[in-house]
């Protein structure tokens, strides 16, 4: 019993980005039942609202879009993982912006806010791909995974495992 209550106490996993233009952080928690699912913050930690319920396991990795009104997530639809946006206030129906057979995770808003890049695991190794907010538009952008614009949204940067060392480095490629 003391085993279990020691798990039990152990604080839930979870992911966050920077605020959005709304000043609040976005973070993923895998509570178990009703606890799990995207929240926003505020900085010094008061104010914490639920926007949605996700079924993921502390994966969904919650990406503010540019303008700060929508957030970008992974959640599972029953049959794998898929890039998904929600207002951030959290009403309404989220948008499903990826459909396919693959796991599709880490989404990355483009600065301008017109393209999502995520990374598509169907096969090793992972690929980061990017599509249009509003579905559609999907291109392969290079291997990897845990994609990021550069501010000016001509670049990504990204990690791969380094083909000589065997271990996970940066790199960049064109957006």
């Amino acid at each position: 019993l003391a085993c279990a209550a020691a798990l039990l106490a152990l604080p839930e996993k979870a992911e966050a980005t920077f605020p959005g233009k709304n000043g609040r952080i976005a973070y993923d928690s895998f509570g178990g039942g009703t606890d799990g699912g995207i929240y926003t913050i505020n900085p010094g930690g008061g104010g914490k609202s639920k926007v949605t319920d996700t079924l993921v396991s502390g994966d969904a990795k919650p990406s503010y879009s540019p303008n700060g009104k929508r957030i970008a997530y992974s959640d599972y639809d029953g049959q794998d993982y898929e890039i998904y946006t929600i207002n951030v206030g959290g009403g309404g129906t989220p948008f499903q912006v990826t459909n396919n057979n693959t796991h599709d995770f880490y989404p990355a808003y483009s600065p301008d806010g017109e393209k999502i890049a995520y990374t598509e695991f169907s096969d090793v190794p992972a690929a980061i791909y990017a599509i249009n907010v509003g579905g559609g538009g999907k291109y392969k952008v290079t291997e990897g995974s845990n994609p990021s614009y550069s501010p000016d949204g001509k670049k990504i940067a990204y990690e791969d495992l380094d083909p000589v060392g065997g271990d996970l480095e940066i790199y960049t490629i064109n957006a």
